[in-house]
């Protein structure tokens, strides 16, 4: 509610911006941030002429800086991508909770650029008009960012390359129609929520490279049998099996894994 505010310097040194921390901000027209901080937080602030000093272009739906396509229309319920965009911002996403439909131009561009869809309530991936159900992350990505996938309801399968090292928090999270994904020998992290009610997924292997398995990871899968997690996993996250209710025996074969957070969840496998 700062009315007469027109310019804003943030330092790379923050850390978090709040969605409503320039909110009635009317007078507000020049931003420099970090490209990182560009999000939610300046989306609606209708006088908002220039980030960093680069033009934001608006067509009613998107807003662009340059080629970069960095916010989408919150009330969008269908969008297409035009080849035109040469990068999206990670954030471009947030708040559009109404949105069913994405629709690409290219869709190496959009696996590459992590976009956090977890405002969602539920989404489709189209490339050209084709709906999208088999997805074949690009060589080179080092991490399924965090949402990337989240509530998608169209994929079915997926094929993750060697260079990625990371699943992020939310990734796949209520991914209902997923049934088939390897994970590579590359993967550390497995991220918190996911693959969080992923209820199609009937089977998953756990690579001998993951050290970390985060908290609600595979809450309320449907995959059954045994699970045999790695030597080299130290930690499991609290609630990371949770509800999968067809998994009756799970191996631990590091003795000193730090089990304490998910201990409820072990005591509830084969029960």
């Amino acid at each position: 509610g700062c009315y007469s505010l027109t310019s804003v310097t943030i330092p790379d040194s923050v850390t978090s911006i709040g969605g409503g921390a320039f909110y009635g901000c009317s007078s507000l027209t020049d931003v420099i941030i970090p490209e990182r901080w560009i999000g939610y937080a300046f989306n609606n602030i209708s006088g908002l002429k220039r980030i960093n000093g680069k033009e934001i272009i608006s067509d009613g739906v998107f807003k662009f800086l340059g080629n970069t396509l960095v916010w989408v229309d919150r009330d969008a319920s269908s969008v297409s991508i035009p080849v035109s965009v040469k990068s999206i911002a990670s954030f471009a996403f947030e708040g559009c909770k109404y949105l069913e439909n994405v629709n690409v131009a290219d869709l190496n561009l959009w696996l590459r650029s992590g976009v956090d869809m977890s405002s969602s309530d539920g989404w489709n991936l189209y490339h050209n008009g084709k709906l999208v159900t088999n997805v074949t992350i690009p060589n080179g990505v080092t991490k399924i960012a965090d949402g990337q996938f989240c509530d998608n309801k169209s994929l079915t399968s997926i094929t993750i390359p060697d260079s990625v090292t990371e699943i992020g928090n939310d990734a796949f999270y209520g991914c209902s129609s997923l049934r088939s994904i390897i994970i590579p020998a590359s993967v550390k992290k497995i991220g918190s929520s996911a693959f969080y009610n992923c209820s199609a997924l009937t089977s998953i292997t756990i690579p001998s490279s993951v050290t970390s398995i985060g908290e609600d990871a595979f809450r309320g899968n449907l995959f059954g049998g045994e699970l045999v997690l790695p030597k080299e996993l130290a930690s499991i996250g609290e609630g990371a099996f949770n509800g999968c209710e067809n998994l009756y025996k799970l191996t631990i074969m590091n003795p000193e894994c730090d089990i304490y957070s998910a201990k409820e969840t072990l005591e509830s496998v084969g029960k």
